[in-house]
C-alpha cells in the first residue's frame, strides 16, 4: 500500500515497503525519481530546473528548504558535498529533519531556523566540513562568530552556492539585500522567483553578480523562472531584459515565447476593460501600456 504525501515544493514522498536503489540517472519526463531507503521522492519539473543549474561541487545553503527535497537530491545526486537547508517555519522543518534522517544524509545536511540566510553561515558550512552535525537557529549559536569578516580558515567556506526559490521577488530581494557581509560566502545564486522577476534581476549588479544562464519551464499551466547568478560585474539591463531575462530573451527561449504571447493577450484584454470603463488615464492603465509594450518588443526577437 502506497502513502502519497503532496507537498508544497514540488516534490511527491512515497512511502514503501521495500528498500530499493538506483542510478540517478537524467531522464526527460515529467518527474525525475530518486530512491534512498524505504522512500521515494519524485521532483517537479521545476525542481529539477533549479537543480540543473547548481553549480557541481560547492556547498550549497537551500533557502526557504520546505521539505528539504531540493537539498536530499543536490546531495544524493552528488551535486554538493553538504547542504545547509534552512526555512523560517517550524513546521516544515521537522519534516525536512525527518526526510533527511530517512534518506540516511544527516551528517552531510544541517537544517537551520533562519529568516533569510543565517547569520552563521560560515560557522555551519565549517561544522559540516569538520564532521559535526546537528540544528541551529540561525542566529550565531552554533560556534561561530557570525558573518563578520574572519580571514581565519575555519571559518571560511568559499565557493558555496546559495538556492532561493519558491517566493516573491521582493521577498527575494530583501533577504539577499539584508544578508550583509554573509553573502560573500556565495560565489553563486540559483534564484527561482515567482513574482516581480525584475526586481531580482535588477538588483544583481549591485551585489556584485552577473547573470550567467537562465530558464524557464512549464508546469502544471504556470510558468517559473530560474536564474544562475555568479560574481562578476552585472550590466545594467533594459527593461526588456530586466523583465523577460537577458538570456531567456537572447537566446528566444521557446516557452518564454509561449508565455509572452499568453501575456500579451492578457494585458490586451486588461487595458481594453480599463478604456471601457473610462480609465484610459489612469496610473494603471499607464502600467499596463507600458508592460505590453515591452512585452511587443521581446515578441519580436521571433
Amino acid at each position: 500500500m502506497t502513502d502519497d504525501l503532496s507537498c508544497s515544493d514540488g516534490a511527491i514522498i512515497e512511502e514503501e515497503g521495500h528498500a530499493r536503489r538506483c542510478c540517478h540517472q537524467t531522464r526527460y519526463l515529467p518527474f525525475q525519481d530518486i530512491f534512498y531507503g524505504e522512500s521515494m521522492i519524485r521532483l517537479s519539473k521545476r525542481l529539477e530546473c533549479v537543480i540543473d543549474l547548481v553549480p557541481v561541487g560547492r556547498p550549497v545553503l537551500d533557502v526557504g528548504c520546505d521539505h528539504a527535497f531540493t537539498s536530499i537530491a543536490l546531495v544524493e545526486r552528488g551535486i554538493c558535498p553538504y547542504c545547509v537547508a534552512s526555512d523560517v517555519r517550524p513546521g516544515p522543518l521537522l519534516a525536512a529533519e525527518k526526510n533527511i534522517r530517512q534518506a540516511f544524509l544527516a551528517e552531510r545536511i544541517r537544517t537551520v531556523l533562519a529568516d533569510g540566510i543565517p547569520k552563521n553561515i560560515g560557522g555551519i558550512f565549517h561544522e559540516l566540513m569538520s564532521g559535526k552535525n546537528g540544528s541551529s537557529d540561525g542566529t550565531g549559536g552554533t560556534g561561530s562568530a557570525g558573518c563578520l569578516k574572519d580571514e581565519s580558515e575555519e571559518n571560511q567556506a568559499p565557493g558555496a552556492s546559495a538556492v532561493i526559490t519558491g517566493m516573491g521577488g521582493s521577498l527575494i530581494v530583501r533577504i539577499l539585500e539584508d544578508a550583509g557581509p554573509c553573502l560573500e560566502y556565495f560565489d553563486a545564486l540559483v534564484l527561482s522567483p515567482q513574482s516581480e522577476p525584475d526586481k531580482v534581476r535588477r538588483c544583481l549588479p549591485a551585489l556584485h553578480f552577473t547573470i550567467n544562464d537562465e530558464r524557464m519551464v512549464k508546469e502544471d499551466g504556470k510558468y517559473y523562472t530560474m536564474i544562475l547568478c555568479e560574481r562578476g560585474e552585472g550590466k545594467t539591463l533594459s527593461k526588456k531584459e530586466a523583465l523577460y531575462g537577458p538570456i531567456l530573451t537572447g537566446n528566444r527561449d521557446p516557452v518564454l515565447h509561449e508565455y509572452l504571447l499568453k501575456q500579451r493577450e492578457v494585458l490586451s484584454g486588461i487595458r481594453e476593460e480599463l478604456g471601457k470603463h473610462g480609465k484610459d488615464g489612469s496610473p494603471r492603465y499607464a502600467e499596463v501600456s507600458e508592460l505590453l509594450e515591452v512585452t511587443d518588443e521581446a515578441l519580436q526577437d521571433y
